[in-house]
């Protein structure tokens, strides 16, 4: 499934208890609305809470309103039961991690 708002596409390839959002483009205070709704979807799901893994190989930008709802994520999938993984982070939303010190708190894969 492709969901889109404004400059950010989010690709959601969902299969069993394992996720994989693809983010691409850019994470901001107009587009993070859409993640945070398939997140909050995927709490919901009858199937059970997914561990998801947040691809970010193609997410040009974040700032520090996505970075919130990043947070936001791993806490309500972390609640209730699932997990958030962070992979491929890189350039500008890599930073924006660091010097937060949130790559402390995310499960960062390569």
């Amino acid at each position: 499934m492709l969901a889109e708002a404004g400059p950010l596409k989010l690709d959601v390839d969902l299969r069993g208890e394992v996720c994989v959002l693809s983010l691409i483009g850019e994470l901001d205070s107009n587009t993070s609305p859409l993640l945070r709704d398939i997140v909050v979807l995927l709490t919901e799901a009858p199937t059970g809470v997914p561990h998801v893994t947040a691809d970010l190989t193609e997410l040009q930008f974040m700032d520090s309103t996505g970075l919130g709802v990043m947070v936001e994520a791993l806490a309500l999938l972390r609640i209730a039961g699932g997990d958030l993984q962070l992979r491929s982070l890189h350039g500008s939303p890599k930073r924006v991690v660091e010097l937060t010190g949130l790559d402390k708190v995310f499960d960062i894969a390569s």
